[in-house]
């Protein structure tokens, strides 16, 4: 049996079994980077973010260029407010590939929690370059532009980020959108008469 299929990697969506399982891996493949990898994002999605740490780090230290255990890391440090530490991985992720979009939109969300919107909104900027159809980058281009007042900015990209939804039949992510929209409306078109 592979040690992925072993750590229950489509088995399982029960987080505390998917922990178990990878958790029993680790002890069968303690060599293995692929494991220690899926560990830590058992152990995240589980919200369980001081053992993810360490089990992306335990993936790294066997493998020093598994760029998803870094973002893994990245996204995690985020997740326990260690920005200075998410941005240094992150870095080191992207002098591994360059073209890794998900990696600067960890970096634009790393921004965004500090307040840091013109960063943040240079970062978003950066994965949509690289990645134009990503839902989640146009929602978070629009809540930047709006946190910077660039209201024609934000109605553009929530505009975008509906109709990848509504395209990709993501009906979480319309209504999100939806939300957004019609507050940015609000916001930024004032009714007649005003």
């Amino acid at each position: 049996m592979t040690p992925l299929l072993f750590c229950g990697y489509e088995m399982s969506k029960d987080p505390k079994k998917k922990i178990q399982d990878c958790q029993k891996a680790v002890e069968q493949h303690p060599q293995n980077a692929e494991v220690y990898f899926q560990l830590g994002l058992a152990f995240r999605k589980g919200k369980c973010l001081i053992e993810a740490a360490q089990a992306y780090e335990t993936s790294i230290h066997l493998n020093p260029k598994n760029k998803k255990a870094m973002h893994g890391l990245a996204i995690t440090y985020r997740k326990l407010k260690r920005y200075d530490d998410s941005i240094a991985i992150s870095q080191e992720t992207l002098k591994l590939d360059p073209a890794y979009a998900k990696v600067y939109f960890n970096l634009g969300l790393v921004y965004e929690e500090q307040k840091e919107w013109d960063k943040a909104l240079e970062h978003h900027r950066k994965a949509l370059d690289l990645d134009p159809d990503d839902f989640q980058v146009h929602y978070n281009l629009a809540r930047g532009y709006d946190a910077v007042k660039d209201g024609s900015k934000a109605i553009e990209h929530i505009r975008k980020a509906e109709s990848i939804a509504d395209r990709e039949n993501d009906e979480k992510g319309k209504n999100e959108s939806e939300i957004l929209l019609l507050a940015l409306l609000k916001k930024y078109k004032p009714s007649p008469g005003t």
